[in-house]
């Protein structure tokens, strides 16, 4: 896991830190800011990105913990389409669910 240190920085300097850091495609990131205008900003990006964030605050300084979100492949669902006639049409369709 890469340990970011973005204290002292302002915005957007921690995002594109972590932005860079992102680029490695790691499943695991860890930052640490002193700002909370940073913490709200990284962590709004890193979500965006597909990470779940953990937020940790001490002594006036926040780690945030990103940790990327498995994606499940997608379920399919299909119906009777006897039932979906019209007028001597059939319409299918069906319908995508992610769990």
């Amino acid at each position: 896991m890469e340990i970011l240190d973005a204290r002292g920085l302002s915005c957007p300097e921690p995002v594109i830190m972590l932005s860079k850091a992102m680029m490695s495609k790691e499943n695991k990131y860890q930052m640490i800011v002193d700002s909370p205008t940073a913490k709200e900003n990284v962590s709004n990006y890193g979500k965006k990105q597909g990470y779940n964030v953990n937020i940790t605050e001490q002594n006036g300084e926040y780690t945030l913990t990103f940790t990327k979100c498995e994606r499940k492949a997608p379920k399919f669902i299909y119906g009777d389409i006897s039932s979906l006639k019209n007028n001597d049409s059939i319409s299918l369709f069906f319908i995508v669910l992610y769990f």
